[in-house]
């Protein structure tokens, strides 16, 4: 009766393996998630308040700024040159 216990053993060890693997992942994960989540959001307060903390500084300064109205010279006051040029295929 030796040979019907055989392969019994060799089978269970990797379902074993297996169970105990999908057990601590479901645990973890979780855990991981959360992590990852809270790291970034804040980070990303930190970084929200310190444009707003930049945005501040210079917001006292706007009142001070002039506007000025300013032609768009797209063109120099020279002659335009035309160039001609082959289509590369």
């Amino acid at each position: 009766m030796d040979f019907v216990n055989k392969n019994f053993f060799k089978g269970l060890i990797p379902i074993a393996i297996i169970i105990i693997l999908g057990y601590l992942f479901i645990t973890i994960l979780p855990v991981i998630i959360v992590g990852g989540l809270s790291i970034w959001g804040i980070s990303y307060l930190i970084k929200k308040i310190k444009l707003w903390k930049s945005t501040a500084k210079w917001g006292a300064h706007k009142e001070n700024i002039e506007v000025v109205n300013k032609e768009h010279d797209d063109f120099p006051q020279g002659e335009i040159i035309d160039v001609e040029f082959r289509e590369v295929k």
